[in-house]
Protein backbone atom coordinates (compact mmCIF):
# COMPACT_ATOMS: atom_id res chain seq x y z
CA UNK A 1 0.00 0.00 0.00
CA UNK A 2 1.60 3.31 -0.73
CA UNK A 3 1.51 5.98 2.01
CA UNK A 4 -0.09 9.33 0.24
CA UNK A 5 1.70 12.02 2.19
CA UNK A 6 0.24 15.66 2.32
CA UNK A 7 2.76 18.50 2.06
CA UNK A 8 2.87 20.58 5.21
CA UNK A 9 0.45 23.89 4.50
CA UNK A 10 2.45 27.51 5.77
CA UNK A 11 0.15 28.04 8.57
CA UNK A 12 -1.18 31.76 9.13
CA UNK A 13 0.66 33.55 12.49
CA UNK A 14 -2.51 33.92 13.69
CA UNK A 15 -3.18 30.51 13.54
CA UNK A 16 -0.21 29.25 15.31
CA UNK A 17 -1.15 31.36 18.32
CA UNK A 18 -4.34 30.48 18.75
CA UNK A 19 -3.04 27.19 18.35
CA UNK A 20 -0.22 27.41 21.42
CA UNK A 21 -2.58 29.53 23.38
CA UNK A 22 -5.50 26.88 23.03
CA UNK A 23 -2.82 24.15 24.10
CA UNK A 24 -1.60 26.53 26.67
CA UNK A 25 -5.36 26.87 28.26
CA UNK A 26 -6.06 22.79 27.63
CA UNK A 27 -2.88 22.16 29.96
CA UNK A 28 -3.60 24.75 32.50
CA UNK A 29 -7.18 22.67 33.13
CA UNK A 30 -6.02 19.77 33.27
CA UNK A 31 -3.08 20.39 35.69
CA UNK A 32 -5.79 22.66 37.98
CA UNK A 33 -7.85 19.79 37.95
CA UNK A 34 -5.14 17.27 38.51
CA UNK A 35 -3.98 19.52 41.42
CA UNK A 36 -7.61 19.68 43.05
CA UNK A 37 -7.95 15.86 42.77
CA UNK A 38 -4.64 15.33 44.38
CA UNK A 39 -6.17 17.25 47.48
CA UNK A 40 -4.46 20.93 46.99
CA UNK A 41 -7.22 23.77 47.63
CA UNK A 42 -8.34 25.90 45.72
CA UNK A 43 -6.50 29.14 47.60
CA UNK A 44 -3.18 27.53 47.18
CA UNK A 45 -3.64 26.37 43.11
CA UNK A 46 -4.63 30.17 43.06
CA UNK A 47 -1.68 31.47 44.83
CA UNK A 48 0.78 29.19 42.92
CA UNK A 49 -0.83 30.16 39.70
CA UNK A 50 -0.91 34.07 40.75
CA UNK A 51 -5.12 34.48 39.80
CA UNK A 52 -8.18 34.66 42.38
CA UNK A 53 -9.60 31.28 44.09
CA UNK A 54 -12.70 32.15 42.44
CA UNK A 55 -11.08 31.49 38.91
CA UNK A 56 -9.90 28.21 40.00
CA UNK A 57 -13.15 27.68 41.02
CA UNK A 58 -14.65 28.74 37.47
CA UNK A 59 -11.93 26.37 36.13
CA UNK A 60 -12.53 23.68 38.36
CA UNK A 61 -16.53 23.52 37.23
CA UNK A 62 -15.08 23.97 33.55
CA UNK A 63 -12.89 21.02 33.78
CA UNK A 64 -15.89 18.74 35.48
CA UNK A 65 -18.00 19.91 32.62
CA UNK A 66 -15.61 18.91 30.01
CA UNK A 67 -15.91 15.07 29.12
CA UNK A 68 -12.65 13.19 28.55
CA UNK A 69 -10.62 15.62 29.69
CA UNK A 70 -7.50 13.95 30.29
CA UNK A 71 -8.02 12.03 26.89
CA UNK A 72 -6.16 12.75 23.80
CA UNK A 73 -8.23 13.68 20.71
CA UNK A 74 -7.37 14.46 17.09
CA UNK A 75 -8.16 18.19 17.35
CA UNK A 76 -5.15 18.41 20.00
CA UNK A 77 -2.82 16.17 17.56
CA UNK A 78 -3.62 19.31 15.22
CA UNK A 79 -2.95 22.00 18.04
CA UNK A 80 0.36 20.41 18.68
CA UNK A 81 1.03 19.87 14.72
CA UNK A 82 0.24 23.96 14.45
CA UNK A 83 2.26 25.26 17.52
CA UNK A 84 5.01 23.43 15.76
CA UNK A 85 5.34 20.85 18.94
CA UNK A 86 5.21 17.84 16.54
CA UNK A 87 5.66 17.66 12.61
CA UNK A 88 3.37 17.24 10.37
CA UNK A 89 4.17 14.35 9.21
CA UNK A 90 3.70 12.85 13.23
CA UNK A 91 0.65 14.61 13.13
CA UNK A 92 -0.64 12.56 10.34
CA UNK A 93 0.65 9.88 11.36
CA UNK A 94 -1.23 9.98 14.75
CA UNK A 95 -4.13 11.03 12.55
CA UNK A 96 -4.03 8.14 10.57
CA UNK A 97 -3.95 5.38 13.40
CA UNK A 98 -6.79 6.89 15.09
CA UNK A 99 -10.13 5.05 15.46
CA UNK A 100 -12.81 7.71 14.11
CA UNK A 101 -16.06 7.90 16.08
CA UNK A 102 -18.98 9.87 14.69
CA UNK A 103 -21.23 11.94 16.96
CA UNK A 104 -24.38 9.74 18.52
CA UNK A 105 -27.24 9.40 20.94
CA UNK A 106 -27.02 7.53 23.59
CA UNK A 107 -30.65 6.59 23.01
CA UNK A 108 -31.61 7.10 19.57
CA UNK A 109 -35.22 8.11 20.08
CA UNK A 110 -34.00 10.83 22.19
CA UNK A 111 -32.99 14.65 20.92
CA UNK A 112 -31.58 15.41 24.89
CA UNK A 113 -28.64 17.05 25.18
CA UNK A 114 -27.48 14.86 27.69
CA UNK A 115 -27.97 11.91 25.76
CA UNK A 116 -25.71 13.20 23.31
CA UNK A 117 -22.21 12.00 22.64
CA UNK A 118 -19.90 14.03 20.21
CA UNK A 119 -17.81 11.76 18.22
CA UNK A 120 -14.18 12.89 17.16
CA UNK A 121 -14.86 12.78 13.44
CA UNK A 122 -16.05 16.51 13.56
CA UNK A 123 -12.33 17.37 14.68
CA UNK A 124 -10.95 17.09 11.00
CA UNK A 125 -13.40 18.85 9.90
CA UNK A 126 -12.78 21.73 12.22
CA UNK A 127 -9.54 21.92 11.51
CA UNK A 128 -10.07 22.08 7.65
CA UNK A 129 -12.66 24.72 8.39
CA UNK A 130 -9.95 26.65 10.58
CA UNK A 131 -7.86 26.46 8.18
CA UNK A 132 -5.07 24.18 10.46
CA UNK A 133 -5.42 21.22 8.03
CA UNK A 134 -5.69 21.13 3.72
CA UNK A 135 -8.06 18.43 1.80
CA UNK A 136 -4.64 16.49 0.94
CA UNK A 137 -4.46 16.49 4.54
CA UNK A 138 -7.87 15.28 5.60
CA UNK A 139 -7.63 12.84 2.42
CA UNK A 140 -4.37 11.62 3.99
CA UNK A 141 -5.27 11.26 7.63
CA UNK A 142 -8.22 9.17 6.66
CA UNK A 143 -7.17 7.43 3.80
CA UNK A 144 -7.43 3.87 5.73
CA UNK A 145 -10.40 4.29 6.84
CA UNK A 146 -11.83 5.10 3.58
Amino acid sequence: MTVHVAEAPVLDPLLVANAAAELAELRRLRAVAAAAAQGRTQRDIAARLDISQSAVYKMLVRARHTPGLFELTPWEVVLRYAAGEISHDAMLEELRAWTWTRDRFLDADSPEPEQFVAGNWHDLDRAVRFGYLTDDDFDAAVERVR
